[in-house]
């Protein structure tokens, strides 16, 4: 293409429509009109933020920097350009940069946030307490008269005073700005206005406190007589509702809600930079117990750049209940995990129905194996300028996508929520029960530790992660009554070599001897006891053909088919009955044969026997004696089948029944007071074990001098039995001020071995039960045993 003239150039026209643009259209609410002024008050370094309502204006008054005539001149009125961003903000300030520096906001087009809440604004700002106070005023209605018109040739005045000219009582700033919105586009009744409040509680970090320097009030007199009438209520409820009733208050200070009181009723993952950002720190607490913390070199260069960290905390059932209590609103109201960046919200991450980081889509595809964001609260907090995390400019679409946002996310959900994850589905969601819980009770149990010693082990035996610190109460040697003895040992092994302890190692071998003792004592048990029931079946069989005979098979069947779990006629006992329960005992009493032959073998051969190996000897000797115990009293009153460890029926009827039938007679020198389960409760159980924990728990009542037992059941949940067992005794001993040690192995609270209600309690656990003390109102003890379904 040719031209006969030479290029002329030309110039942008700028249409007054583009305040509306970048004004009402961009700023998509007042709420976050408001956070835009707050974010400007904090970057200039205000240490006070008054905001206040009037019948027709908005004051945002703050003790900041403040502006002079050349920064109004330069930079104020000066459209979309953002000192901040080019590093020229804080050059003339005496009091330097923020330590980040970074600041909340830098787009240069906060100054319109005005203009989404009222039609005319007057500034009055003064950068130094000895200078004059510079005073602009502009009228938004005048840009919406022609689009035609030009941008800059729509004035606005300017004039300045000796000093501010503020609202009553506001206070008199010796510098800052005061910004006065009138000709409001929308009212702000009550509940507008606590709203308002609400929302900035989560503006400005509602969980660690941003800044203690910074402090936003609301005020709004006309409010003032509606709140009096909650606040003397303040000093008559419990300081953990007090946060639910300052909800209700528009007038005050916005509180930060503090997190830490909750802390220790939840699951949290704190995960961070170490101070050099050479490596990435992580500690995992529940319920106020460390449960690991490890360090691992930091694969994440921006983030490190972006002063990375991660709060994140699960609340089961009771924590969700805590919470909604303090704060008066649900959990799921409240929001899920927020992201701040320099210190303030980015819209919407975190609202109620936003799904930034993917949480509730990856849940759908496994509600069992996932967490949720109803499960989980936190935040993330980030750091840095527009170059790593930069705001969409509609402000309410989170951020846009950059090499640092994507590296926050992978270090989000590789680093945060899936150990987290690992750790609640592994752990605690196992126990049925531990929903429930607000401390780290049920931690304690051997089934509980032996799924946290393997989250932890498969952690740390992965590369180039280094255990800084363990809870080594929880991760330590299981008891080898447990099922998972055997791989908790494995998982050990691999975690004492990782960490280096030689005492751990010493203890798994010790560990590891014994129970291959007991293992091959009841292999060769079980191997007798086989052979007996093969020979026993063929003279059975011999048997059954002669009743057949004679025509008596037919009514056994028929009485086979009526029977409950226990009759009070000894009578009753048929053929396979005592056969069955003969076999037990030859179990029971092979395996004590087998383990006295092995420490005689193990004396005899000149070895040593340490007080710990002793004492689990003993203790296996008197718990294999409890069973057969348990089987002779059964022998003479239990018509139920025995030819299977674990049975599937109504646990209510038969502790019932026992309890009835059976521990009435053994334990003669005490009355027994059982209710009838007022319905049953089917799930799986051992019999002997069922039969040990109530002899036990009756047989401490006798010791402890009581008159009676008193036995009741419960049913808190549609899936949960407990049964309570009240006695009237002496009581616990004062030297108890921590009842929970009395499950402890070898604490005695009579002048026993100290081996029954540790025995209850490890029979108990393995069920995915709990036992718990309980003072009771008179002279006595109560034990509360609750039963999940199987």
């Amino acid at each position: 293409m040719t031209t006969d003239t030479l290029p002329v150039p030309l110039n942008f026209r700028i249409s007054a429509g583009l305040k509306r643009i970048i004004g009402r259209d961009l700023i998509v609410s007042d709420f976050v009109a408001v956070f835009e002024l707050v974010k400007n008050s904090f970057d200039a370094h205000a240490e006070h933020v008054l905001i206040m309502f009037e019948d027709d204006c908005i004051w945002v008054i703050d003790d900041g920097k403040g502006m002079s005539y050349q920064d109004l001149l330069e930079k104020w009125l000066f459209v979309a350009y953002s000192a901040k961003r080019d590093g020229t903000e804080d050059n003339d300030y005496r009091g330097g940069k923020h330590s980040s520096g970074a600041f909340a906001g830098n787009k240069g087009v906060g100054r319109f946030s005005c203009d989404r809440l009222g039609a005319q604004l007057q500034i009055q700002s003064r950068a130094d307490s000895a200078g004059r106070v510079e005073i602009l005023n502009v009228d938004w209605s005048r840009f919406e008269s022609d689009d035609k018109d030009e941008f800059v040739d729509i004035d606005v005045t300017h004039s300045f005073a000796g000093d501010f000219e503020l609202p009553k009582d506001a206070g008199l700033p010796g510098r800052g700005t005061a910004l006065r919105i009138s000709g409001l586009h929308e009212p702000w009744d009550r509940t507008k206005l606590l709203d308002l409040k609400a929302h900035l509680t989560k503006l400005i970090n509602p969980f660690d406190g941003l800044d203690s320097a910074f402090t936003v009030f609301i005020r709004c007199d006309v409010e003032k007589s509606n709140d009096e009438e909650l606040t003397p209520a303040l000093e008559n409820i419990d300081e953990a509702d007090i946060a639910s009733i300052n909800r209700k208050v528009v007038n005050g200070p916005i509180q930060n809600f503090i997190f830490n009181d909750l802390a220790a009723k939840t699951t949290l993952i704190d995960v961070r930079f170490s101070a050099d950002g050479s490596a990435l720190l992580t500690d995992l607490i529940d319920r106020g117990k460390l449960i690991y913390s490890v360090s691992e070199p930091n694969p994440y260069q921006r983030l490190e750049e972006g002063k990375f960290s991660c709060r994140l905390f699960y609340l089961n059932m009771s924590a969700k209940q805590t919470f909604s209590r303090r704060m008066g609103i649900p959990v799921v109201q409240f929001g899920s995990v927020f992201l701040f960046r320099n210190g303030f919200r980015v819209f919407p991450v975190g609202n109620e129905g936003d799904d930034t980081f993917g949480i509730d889509r990856r849940k759908q595809q496994g509600f069992s194996r996932y967490l949720g964001t109803r499960d989980l609260i936190g935040r993330i907090d980030v750091h840095g300028d527009e170059t790593l995390f930069r705001e969409a400019s509609s402000r309410d679409q989170g951020l846009v996508e950059t090499p640092a946002s994507i590296e926050m996310k992978d270090c989000f959900w590789e680093k945060c929520l899936k150990r987290l994850e690992k750790y609640v589905v592994g752990v605690t969601w196992q126990d049925k029960l531990d929903k429930d819980r607000s401390d780290a009770s049920g931690l304690e149990s051997a089934p509980a530790r032996a799924r946290i010693i393997e989250v932890v082990s498969d952690l740390v035996n992965g590369n180039d992660i280094t255990l800084l610190d363990y809870s080594q109460d929880l991760i330590d040697i299981l008891s080898d009554k447990v099922e998972q003895f055997e791989e908790s040992l494995s998982d050990l092994k691999l975690f004492a070599r990782a960490t280096g302890d030689t005492s751990l190692e010493k203890r798994i071998v010790r560990a590891e001897r014994r129970y291959q003792e007991l293992k091959e004592a009841e292999a060769r048990a079980r191997e007798i006891a086989e052979a007996e029931r093969v020979a026993r079946e063929q003279a059975e069989a011999k048997a059954r053909a002669a009743e057949e005979a004679k025509g008596k098979a037919e009514k056994e069947l028929e009485e086979e088919r009526k029977r409950t779990l226990f009759l009070t006629s000894v009578s009753s006992l048929d053929v396979e009955t005592v056969t069955n329960l003969h076999h037990q005992v030859v179990i029971c009493s092979v395996d004590i044969h087998e383990l006295i032959e092995a420490q005689i073998e193990k004396i005899n051969a000149g070895g040593k026997i340490d007080r710990d190996t002793l004492f689990s000897f003993l203790e296996q000797m008197r718990l294999k004696n409890q069973q057969v115990l348990a089987i002779a009293r059964m022998a003479t009153k239990a018509n139920f089948r025995m030819d299977s460890d674990v049975i599937n029926d109504d646990l209510a009827a038969y502790m019932s029944q026992y309890a009835k039938n059976i521990a009435s007679v053994a334990h003669d020198r005490i009355a027994i007071e059982v209710q009838d389960p007022p319905k049953s409760f089917v799930r799986d159980f051992k019999p002997i074990e069922i039969a040990i924990v109530i002899d036990n728990i009756i047989s401490n009542a006798r010791k402890a001098k009581s008159p009676k037992v008193r036995i009741t059941f419960d049913w808190p949940s549609a899936k949960t039995m407990t049964i309570i067992f009240t006695d009237f005794g002496k009581g616990l001993d004062a030297r108890f001020t921590d009842p929970s040690r009395i499950f402890e192995k070898g604490v005695s609270t009579t002048d026993g071995s100290g081996l029954g209600l540790y025995h209850v309690k490890q029979l108990i656990d393995g069920m995915g039960g709990q036992i718990l003390y309980r003072a009771p109102a008179h002279r006595g003890a109560e034990f509360e045993i609750t039963f999940p379904q199987s």
